[in-house]
């Protein structure tokens, strides 16, 4: 039991930082995926 509290603690740790990582790299996404920049907000 507590390695199941001990994991979800860390992946609420991690889910801020991923979504951070991925909003910094979504012009990279857009540009990759010829994304016109009205489509991207």
């Amino acid at each position: 039991m507590t390695k199941y509290i001990l994991f979800s603690f860390c992946l609420v740790l991690i889910y801020p930082l991923g979504v951070d990582l991925h909003l910094t790299g979504l012009t990279a996404i857009a540009n990759d995926l010829n994304a016109s920049e009205i489509s991207t907000y």
